[in-house]
């Protein structure tokens, strides 16, 4: 009897005991993880479309008057909204001899669910001498430091250059992205290479644009 009233007067004073924060869903001490709703409390808060009653609890026996209601179905239409970067970018010569990275994007901003993602780029330029081009989507989880082959990319586009007019190019990718590290901003870039076996041409008078329509889905 007395534990159990140590219990509840500890509880009362706003001490949680360790093992009931062990058993919280999404950080609420009033709503376990053995809940049947534990996972939509959770995918509520990891959208933002509630933070609960106070930052440990959610009150979940509470009723919801329509002005709440207003606030929670904005939010999760704000989650479902397209998300739209777009860059245009030009410039003179560019070196093939080296990895380039052209139109990249901002960051997509942290998230910790799937999303899916459209990118289009398009690639015009002038060509010093014959050879092929490679284009592909790269991605870069820290602004833009450390680039790598993008989730969304499993082909690479070659294009043969000829030398001779204006040339184009363009990439049409669509996936769904799967994060293994959830919470991480990502930047999308273009990366324009020189194909093997391909002589020392360069490109004059580039322009690339780049957009990338970020869905978040909602399951």
């Amino acid at each position: 009897m007395l534990r159990t009233a140590t219990l509840c007067l500890v509880t009362l004073l706003g001490v949680v005991p360790s093992a009931v924060r062990a058993q919280a869903c999404a950080g609420f001490t009033d709503v376990t993880i053995f809940s049947p709703f534990c996972t939509n409390v959770q995918w509520m808060k990891n959208r933002e479309i509630t933070v609960g009653c106070t930052a440990t609890t959610y009150c979940p026996n509470d009723a919801v008057n329509r002005l709440q209601m207003a606030a929670f179905m904005n939010r999760v239409g704000n989650v479902l909204t397209p998300r739209v970067l777009s860059v245009e970018q030009s410039g003179g010569a560019l070196d093939l001899a080296t990895n380039s990275f052209l139109c990249q994007t901002a960051d997509v901003p942290d998230v910790t669910y799937n999303r899916e993602v459209h990118a289009d780029a398009a690639f015009s330029f002038d060509s010093t001498g014959p050879g092929l081009l490679q284009l592909s989507v790269f991605v870069s989880n820290d602004s833009g430091a450390t680039w790598q082959v993008s989730p969304l990319n499993d082909v690479v586009v070659t294009v043969a250059m000829t030398g001779t007019g204006r040339e184009h190019a363009s990439l049409t990718l669509k996936r769904k992205e799967v994060f293994s590290q959830l919470g991480t901003p990502t930047r999308y870039g273009i990366r324009v290479v020189r194909g093997l076996n391909t002589t020392t041409a360069t490109l004059t008078g580039w322009t690339c644009h780049f957009q990338v329509v970020v869905t978040t889905k909602a399951e």
